[in-house]
């Protein structure tokens, strides 16, 4: 068991990209999360590489898969909410001038 809690450590040292050691982005809650996502897929397809027993080799495509699931979904939900914020006229600026009619005088 000591030598499985050591090999996850080293595991993670190097797939987890030190993400305790970043900054927090400042970014908007949805793009942030999408990041996150990325990151979750990118250390899913990083622990692949490392597994040698096909049990954990099958709980990494899992993982994998699930990753891949979540941000596919993330990037279409933020897409339908852009789409449906720029469709609508309130977020629109407009100063338009009103033409003198013949009516005004």
């Amino acid at each position: 068991m000591k030598k499985y809690i050591q090999w996850w450590k080293t595991l993670c040292e190097r797939c987890l990209l030190n993400s305790e050691e970043k900054k927090p982005m400042k970014l908007d809650d949805d793009i942030s999360i999408i990041h996150e996502a990325q990151e979750e897929l990118s250390t899913a397809r990083c622990m692949l590489g490392y597994m040698e027993d096909p049990e954990m080799v099958e709980w990494a495509v899992y993982n994998i898969a699930a990753a891949e699931k979540r941000y596919n979904y993330l990037l279409k939900d933020y897409r339908k909410k852009k789409q449906s914020e720029l469709s609508q006229p309130s977020h629109r600026v407009r100063q338009e001038e009103k033409e003198p009619s013949i009516l005004d005088t």
